[in-house]
């Protein structure tokens, strides 16, 4: 739990750290894709991140027989329940700038916050599995056979951060992150829909793919 602590006390003392008006950790120089390192704002996948994190230490704290354990379970709640507001009628949204704008609307959507929000207990069923949908339909490009981190990508004009230096498609700008990918098939079989998570799973394997073009 020390470990956790540290971090708590870190997001809390930093002057780029800390929590915004929505209740979610600050983004920083960005949290798990560096890229967003200009957003500033909040980061909705590391609102889901913390509460993952925290309840996991809660079960172990509860083992230990260790009175902090309420104290973590009360925190994974509070950063879960903040994360689910974050959606927007489709899917999950990714952060907020520090100007108030939401990253992650209109018709950009980003794995990470649609995987993130079916390992957490706080989060709705029901928008989870809308998320999910639009996530499935909206990252998989099954004629080239790749899952996408997000799309549509960013261009110099609207980038939140250096990723978009990568170019349209590539890397974290809307290119597959296999990371990423498995998260969301993770995601699928988490919440019992085996065939869509399986289909992830074959279409990130090596043997699926054209070795004369992804070598």
């Amino acid at each position: 739990a020390s470990v956790l602590e540290h971090a708590l006390r870190t997001l809390a003392k930093t002057e780029a750290r800390g929590f915004g008006e929505h209740g979610l950790p600050l983004m920083g120089s960005g949290d798990w894709n560096d890229g967003l390192d200009r957003v500033g704002g909040e980061s909705v996948w590391l609102g889901w991140f913390l509460s993952c994190t925290a309840l996991r230490f809660a079960s172990l704290l509860e083992k230990l027989d260790d009175r902090r354990a309420g104290h973590y379970d009360a925190l994974s709640e509070q950063m879960g329940r903040a994360a689910d507001n974050a959606f927007n009628g489709r899917w999950y949204l990714r952060a907020w700038r520090e100007n108030g704008e939401a990253l992650g609307d209109g018709e950009r959507i980003d794995a990470l916050p649609q995987a993130w929000a079916a390992f957490c207990p706080w989060a709705s069923p029901e928008k989870v599995d809308l998320a999910l949908d639009s996530a499935l339909s909206r990252l998989v490009d099954r004629e080239h056979g790749i899952v996408k981190l997000l799309a549509p990508p960013y261009t110099a004009a609207d980038s939140p951060g250096y990723l978009s230096g990568y170019g349209e498609g590539y890397r974290e700008n809307g290119g597959q992150y296999t990371h990423a990918a498995i998260w969301l098939a993770l995601a699928c079989l988490r919440r019992g829909r085996e065939p869509e998570g399986r289909e992830l799973l074959r279409t990130l394997l090596p043997e699926t793919h054209d070795t004369a073009v992804y070598e």
